[in-house]
């Protein structure tokens, strides 16, 4: 199953933004990527970004 990308703003840290995806389809990881940023980030660029990530280090994991 896939899941998109996630985004916060000062939830990390104030003034912090960030943007993960979980990886999934690897048995007993609960893992996810980020990214984080003192300026804000575009989740609809940098979110297929993190989310490709993801993906390629569940496959690798796999």
């Amino acid at each position: 199953a896939a899941a998109g990308p996630v985004s916060t703003s000062g939830e990390l840290q104030s003034g912090a933004y960030g943007v993960a995806a979980p990886v999934l389809g690897v048995p007993g990881l609960e893992a996810s990527v980020g990214v984080v940023s003192l300026a804000p980030l575009d989740v609809e660029v940098v979110g297929p970004q993190v989310t490709t990530a993801a993906t390629t280090i569940a496959t690798a994991l796999g």
